[in-house]
């Protein structure tokens, strides 16, 4: 019996043999008109000495764990939330029943009432506080917690339980102090192939997918949980003077404690940033129809274009995790791989942008109390998460760049730091050029005496040719791996100088010379990762000629 079978009724229909049975397997959800039901579980539990020297009405249960006497206790002690702490007993007697093992359901409950105690009982405006209270969890004691949430979520569900299920989620499967973040090369070929497709697609196509689209463009850059995206208002952009503001259906919060920030609903953003929204809104506005008209998501667009399963109207009609992602896997389907043949591992969920945007954000340079400001979190030891992942983030960018500038494309690539760079780069033979210079191991395409570069591997003149193609390769590899090196150094300095920032919390304010010198040495790091992707576009050339 796994924690998968803790939840479910079991009846027998027809012994087959002495060894098989037909079951008929049920999914049981918590309601109070099941109350007496339970009530005879718990007689029976008593009557087999399982739970012993009790009521169902106590807030506190014996239960025999081993035939030799050991027991177990279990407080049933949160009164002031009544409703859940009924479902809590009622959840405990259906693990019972299923044979899951005595101290896995003490160690669940009690993990769940600090899940319980830390939420205000599961409250909307507190799912921050839960999220940050998880996070300083050593990882044993996060997983276990945030399994027992996702699983109780599902026998008692709440308005709020998609918020809470995600933030369970999101650290559920972390086998470290980090969070476990989608493949970041998948991430940016992502980022890569929607830029492309949204530029040479239909209208029609392009409002089809116009969630998708919107989503991707807007989270990226504002960390926002998949919750506030959803419950985004058609009102929630306005222009005032030259500013441009936007609202999140996110609680205010006050600091309860010295280490803790003010959280906001209201971020200013910029005017191309208000653009996307407004647009967006634009483009949904004609398509109104029997969707709510208070949300900016378009349930209409959605029923048109992605739901053909029914041409029956729900209750909600409005945007949710359920019909946002059968809409991303449908965009998966149909462009990614259909029309673009790239094969991912991991598709993306409507959280992992969150994170992605977080990564995104300290490598531009920004400081930690605006990025806890953008993300709505309470404390700032909630980034330190996302450290570890910053030099694979870096990396998985640089490969993405020396593929584009080995392809040498006319255009712009535009990646995911936001760095417009020209394909400078292209793969040209010795006959291509009247005047050749010889250099290291190659030839340079332009006159030596006009080089501005010093290094010929950081050159787009530089044309690798060379007899010794061992010596050669061991000269890229070598600074190859020199420049990665660099990257990981100037990361872990950002890292230092933000960590190291003297925020003041009551005030929201940090030093201008450090946010100076953390934006200066984030144009330092762009620079070298430019530079690591030139160097590296010339061995992708190589490896594949040699393919051939």
């Amino acid at each position: 019996m796994t924690n998968k079978d803790a939840l479910v009724s079991r009846e027998t229909l027809r012994h087959l043999s002495d060894h098989y049975s037909l079951e008929a397997v049920k999914k049981v959800v918590f309601s109070e008109m099941r109350i007496d039901t339970y009530k005879n579980i718990f007689q029976g539990l008593l009557q087999k000495k399982i739970i012993v020297d009790c009521s169902f009405e106590e807030c506190r249960w014996i239960l025999n764990v081993t035939d030799s006497g050991n027991r177990a206790i279990i407080n049933f002690d949160l009164e002031v939330y009544e409703k859940i702490n009924l479902s809590l007993k009622c959840y405990a007697l259906q693990k019972i029943t299923n044979n899951i093992n005595i101290i896995n359901i003490q160690t669940n409950i009690n993990y769940l009432k600090l899940a319980i105690i830390q939420s205000f009982g599961f409250s909307k405006d507190k799912a921050n506080v839960l999220e940050e209270y998880i996070s300083e969890l050593g990882h044993r004691k996060r997983a276990k917690m945030c399994y027992a949430i996702i699983e109780f979520l599902k026998f008692y569900p709440l308005n709020e339980s998609e918020i809470y299920t995600e933030i369970a989620t999101q650290f559920a499967n972390s086998k470290s102090n980090t969070r476990d973040l989608p493949p970041f090369h998948d991430v940016l070929m992502f980022d890569e192939l929607i830029m492309r497709y949204f530029s040479e697609c239909t209208l029609e196509d392009s409002v089809k997918f116009s969630l998708v689209y919107f989503w991707w463009n807007l989270t990226k850059i504002i960390p926002m949980r998949p919750v506030e995206f959803y419950g985004l208002t058609r009102d929630c952009i306005r222009h005032e003077e030259d500013t441009y503001w936007l609202v999140l259906p996110r609680a205010k919060q006050s600091p309860r404690k010295s280490e803790e920030i003010a959280v906001t609903d209201t971020l200013q953003i910029n005017y191309e940033l208000y653009e996307i929204i407004r647009k967006y809104r634009d483009l949904s506005e004609s398509y109104m129809n029997v969707g709510n008209p208070n949300l900016l998501l378009s349930y209409d667009i959605y029923r048109s274009f992605c739901d053909f399963t029914t041409s029956k109207l729900t209750k909600k009609r409005a945007i949710d995790s359920i019909r946002f992602h059968k809409t991303i896997r449908k965009f998966y389907l149909e462009v990614i791989k259909g029309r673009y043949g790239y094969e991912v591992s991991d598709q993306l969920t409507a959280g992992d942008n969150r994170h992605f945007a977080f990564c995104n954000m300290m490598l531009q340079g920004f400081n930690m109390l605006s990025i806890a400001r953008m993300g709505g979190h309470k404390t700032l030891s909630v980034q330190m998460h996302y450290h570890a992942h910053l030099d694979h983030f870096a990396e998985s960018a640089v490969q993405i760049l020396a593929q584009s500038y080995y392809k040498s494309k006319k255009s712009f690539a535009k990646l995911s730091l936001d760095k417009e760079i020209i394909i400078r780069s292209k793969v040209f033979n010795k006959s291509d050029y009247k005047q050749l210079y010889e250099v290291d191991f190659g030839y340079c395409t332009d006159h030596p005496s006009r080089c501005k570069v010093g290094d010929c591997r950081l050159c787009e003149h530089y044309l690798f040719s060379t007899e010794n193609k061992q010596e050669g390769y061991l000269w890229l590899k070598d600074f190859s791996e020199v420049l990665s090196r660099r990257v990981r150094e100037q990361v872990q300095f950002m890292i230092s100088i933000s960590s190291q920032m003297e925020y003041s919390l009551k005030t929201l304010e940090y030093p201008i010379h450090k946010q100076e010198q953390l934006s200066g040495s984030a144009n330092e790091l762009r620079r070298l990762m430019d530079q690591k992707a030139m160097v590296d576009s010339i061995l992708l050339g190589e490896f594949e000629n040699e393919s051939k």
